[in-house]
């Protein structure tokens, strides 16, 4: 049991660390089309979020703050904010997984009454 565990929380993390790698990844992209950096991006990906009020940047140099103050001038569109959000999406945590399953047949029901498809 304790080998499964280990095991589990190994594939947990490795997720993890594969998902910030495909955040960088899209930020790249996005920051490459936009001629920017990709911290740029970052912050200004935190500026699009709606539960967001203010970010708190740390430069060493005056170029990085410079660079940091200028993502307050960068717009993100529908695409590029949908894409950052596909890719930094969490796996569902319990009980969410287990309320999304369990509750499957009952929303596939509805869709089906709504569109008269009932089975």
């Amino acid at each position: 049991m304790r080998i499964r565990a280990a095991k589990e929380k190994a594939n947990d993390l490795l997720t993890q660390i594969c998902g910030a790698y495909d955040c960088i990844d899209t930020m790249r992209e996005i920051a490459a089309a936009k001629n920017v950096s990709v911290a740029q991006i970052a912050l200004a990906w935190l500026l699009h979020q709606p539960v967001v009020s203010t970010v708190i940047v740390g430069a060493k140099k005056v170029e990085q703050l410079d660079d940091n103050i200028a993502a307050t001038k960068v717009t993100l569109n529908a695409d590029e904010l949908a894409k950052l959000a596909e890719v930094s999406r969490l796996p569902s945590e319990y009980p969410g997984w287990m309320l999304e399953r369990q509750g499957e047949p009952r929303r596939q029901q509805l869709a089906d009454v709504r569109h008269g498809t009932q089975r």
